[in-house]
């Protein structure tokens, strides 16, 4: 990155139109259809396949994801963007055992397929602390129920997941340069020329590719929904989930109306 009279400049890569490839569990019209409608996972706890979901934490509040590999030896990769605040992330895999049949029991169905169902502690598969964009990969992983759980220690918190069974082709948005360093190439009393390389994989995405650039008198941002965040709190207002499963209206202490996190410790009824 190049830095000039106290301004930092970020270079963030975003597919526009970019389409999730077709795997042959799932109606992709269709699909192509929900991951449009951001509502439609807001308080959902199931992460689909090749689509990236926006969540909220709340402050030691942990929250739980997961999804489904069908078939042994599957390709997977899971990528976590924090927003606002550091995460603690931890991804296990949750077999599910066979504890004998119940049948002829005399109870009714769904009774017998509780008591021969069960789900173990899991098994942890990688752990991560901090606001990197980290990413969980493995090109042979067996089938089973994953957990994803999340956890923000330092603040209420906005993030970002996606989670593929087809990484090597299907990727949320295209790489950044080898050389992400963005050059000044010219300058006047109030313009500014900037020039950058090319993403090396903007061909494999099919569609056209947009460069966001992020300017800034503090620090490199990791993400562009990090960028977003520091820009929504610039203008004094924290957006907030909509109200659903796990979000109470009532809980204004949670909109984000107080600009400063200081007032936000405060009591109630202060």
């Amino acid at each position: 990155m190049r830095q000039g009279k106290g301004w930092m400049v970020l270079l963030v890569l975003l597919g526009i139109g970019v389409s999730a490839q077709k795997l042959p569990t799932r109606d992709e019209g269709l699909f192509q259809m929900q991951i449009r409608d951001k509502t439609l996972f807001h308080d959902s706890s199931v992460i689909p396949d090749g689509a990236e979901i926006s969540g909220y934490l709340f402050r030691d509040t942990p929250k739980r994801y997961y999804f489904v590999v069908e078939e042994d030896n599957t390709p997977l990769s899971v990528t976590v963007t924090p927003c606002d605040a550091p995460l603690e992330w931890r991804l296990s895999l949750q077999e599910l055992k066979e504890e004998g049949s119940a049948e002829g029991s005399g109870e009714p169905l769904d009774q017998q397929r509780q008591q021969t169902v069960a789900v173990d502690d899991g098994t942890e598969l990688f752990t991560y602390k901090g606001n990197d964009v980290e990413a969980y990969a493995a090109s042979s992983s067996p089938s089973g129920l994953y957990q994803l759980e999340l956890l923000s220690t330092e603040k209420d918190s906005h993030f970002k997941v996606y989670s593929t069974t087809t990484p090597e082709s299907d990727q949320p948005y295209p790489q950044l340069p080898y050389d992400p360093r963005v050059d000044v190439t010219a300058l006047g009393r109030t313009t500014v020329t900037l020039a950058w390389k090319p993403t090396p994989t903007g061909f494999l995405m099919g569609q056209p590719v947009q460069y966001c650039l992020v300017i800034n008198k503090e620090h490199n941002f990791k993400s562009m929904c990090a960028a977003e965040a520091k820009m929504t709190l610039d203008d004094g207002f924290m957006l907030a989930p909509k109200p659903g499963r796990d979000f109470s209206p009532f809980d204004f202490a949670h909109f984000g109306f107080v600009p400063s996190d200081n007032l936000l410790g405060k009591d109630a009824d202060s």
